[in-house]
């Protein structure tokens, strides 16, 4: 309103500046003026409108579909939990199935943030096992990625006490063992940035005997899991010694180290390809890659780098 009186303000000092007189002294003149003023600002606020959503609309195309989508997703777990009552289950469920999806876009802001949303939901309903997952995998290894380890090492050990505390009471708990070689690999890993070399691949073993308690597909999965972190613990230590480039002496000690690396991160490619879990194969490769990279023969580096580009699109097609 305050706009509009001071439009028609405008319009009454220009024409008594100009000694405009188009209308007439009338009330009907006076209610022409004011109509004329009126359709001159509401044209002009329409023009500031249109404007404002054209450039709505340009910066939501600039962005990234995958962006997007992970905005909107996020944007959809909170109104499920700022509803009245909050939609526990709901959140629960979308969380479910879009996690290991936002991992594999690096989605690591939104993975969180639904996580802490999810959490909530899942201690709402006294959901132990939907929790434990949260804190290992949302808010424990996606924060790790995010930037801050100690929260992720906190959460993970906190995931920790709760899945002894489940063993004590339930010792072949299948689900709460495979939930304590994930957090004992998750820690291994992030621990490693700040543990030498050997006692960085003593906590792989630990988690690794854990993994003996587990049978079948399961257990063939975690131990994968585990040769590929080895692996990438053995990659991080040659390149800190070499150079991410740097090539290993055929005849020195570090040469037996990475045939060791290369034959475990194979051995992950191997077992993660035949469970058909394409995204852990391709990681798996990556690193065996970048140990390759190492080694003064080049051939099987070229042979696996043609691989892995070629399972890199396959991928991104299953992505699409």
């Amino acid at each position: 309103m305050g706009a509009i009186q001071a439009v028609m303000w405008g319009l009454v000092e220009m024409l008594d500046r100009f000694e405009l007189t188009t209308f007439s002294k009338s009330i009907n003149g006076l209610f022409a003026f004011s109509l004329v003023g009126l359709i001159i600002f509401q044209s002009f606020e329409l023009f500031l409108l249109s404007r404002s959503r054209l450039q709505l609309v340009q910066q939501k195309s600039a962005q990234h579909p995958a962006a997007v989508f992970a905005a909107s997703l996020i944007s959809y777990a909170r109104s499920l939990s700022e509803s009245e009552p909050p939609k526990d289950q709901a959140i629960l469920e979308l969380r479910s199935w879009s996690s290991r999806l936002l991992h594999l876009m690096g989605a690591t802001t939104e993975r969180t943030e639904l996580g802490q949303i999810a959490l909530a939901a899942a201690a709402a309903l006294q959901e132990r096992d939907t929790q434990i997952d949260i804190l290992i995998d949302d808010l424990g290894w996606s924060l790790f990625e995010h930037g801050d380890p100690d929260t992720a090492i906190s959460n993970i050990g906190e995931a920790l006490r709760m899945i002894e505390n489940r063993l004590v009471s339930s010792p072949g708990d299948v689900v709460a063992l495979g939930a304590k070689v994930k957090a004992l690999r998750h820690l291994a890993n992030i621990e490693s940035r700040n543990k030498d070399l050997p006692s960085a691949r003593a906590d792989i073993g630990t988690a690794r005997a854990a993994a003996s308690n587990l049978s079948g597909a399961e257990r063939d999965l975690h131990l994968a899991q585990l040769d590929h972190s080895e692996a990438e613990i053995i990659l991080t230590a040659i390149n800190k010694s070499v150079g991410p480039t740097g090539q290993v002496d055929p005849s020195g000690t570090q040469s037996a180290l990475l045939n060791e690396a290369s034959r475990l991160a194979e051995c992950a490619e191997t077992v993660f390809h035949g469970l058909s879990d394409h995204e852990r194969e391709v990681k798996a490769l990556k690193t065996k890659v970048d140990l390759l990279v190492h080694d003064t023969r080049k051939e099987k580096f070229r042979e696996a780098d043609a691989r892995l580009r070629r399972l890199q699109r396959e991928v991104a097609r299953e992505l699409r």
